[in-house]
């Protein structure tokens, strides 16, 4: 069985792109890092999140750990590449993370993967990078383990939860973290954009919406 790349470009829309549209003067350079193998909820309102920054001007990129998550974010016209962080102990993937960190110089980056915390957040910080988000989109995303409660106290800025219900289990699970590098951003929703129509049925003009 052929195994995937460890760093590979996805067209059109991959690294040469990303670093071809240079933000606008007072606009972001954003990474984001996504470890899933499928395109689940998170994924997709990742997605999201970097397409409505890349219309307002921000340079946004996303590496993620499989070529499908990189395909759906290509499809939104989100530059994407595929570069895994693998199990805890690859620390060679952080390194080499580190160096492509490096290289982009972020002004941001934020880790779309709570179990992704410990080697991006090694990365983020081998690469001097200012400012580390980890957005925690799951409830059952809690800092339960040594190395998350390291991770968050040590090479993340921020946390981002989806939900404020999450807030008080999240915090539990790192005594002393501070209340204020937690805060709460919605998931937004899409709603259908609707124009009316008119159309002939039996003779007589009437009106109707159409949705998309």
């Amino acid at each position: 069985m052929a195994t995937q790349p460890l760093f590979r470009k996805t067209t059109p829309l991959g690294l040469a792109e990303a670093q071809r549209r240079a933000p606008a003067e007072g606009k972001l350079r954003i990474v984001a890092h996504n470890g899933a193998d499928i395109v689940g909820g998170a994924e997709r309102a990742l997605i999201a999140l970097l397409q409505g920054l890349q219309s307002r001007g921000h340079q946004v990129s996303l590496a993620c750990n499989h070529e499908i998550v990189a395909e759906a974010a290509v499809r939104r016209l989100v530059p994407a590449i595929v570069m895994p962080l693998r199990g805890d102990l690859v620390l060679g993937d952080a390194l080499r993370f580190a160096k492509f960190l490096r290289q982009e110089q972020p002004d941001a980056f934020v880790v779309g993967t709570f179990k992704k915390i410990w080697l991006a957040g090694m990365a983020a910080r081998r690469a001097g990078i200012a400012r580390a988000i980890a957005r925690v989109g799951l409830s059952s995303d809690t800092p339960r383990r040594w190395k998350y409660r390291y991770a968050l106290r040590h090479w993340i800025d921020s946390v981002v939860l989806t939900a404020e219900s999450m807030r008080t289990d999240f915090l539990a699970g790192v005594p002393g973290f501070p209340e204020v590098r937690v805060v709460t951003i919605r998931t937004g929703v899409v709603l259908p954009v609707c124009k009316k129509r008119r159309a002939r049925f039996d003779g007589r003009s009437i009106s109707r919406r159409s949705c998309m």
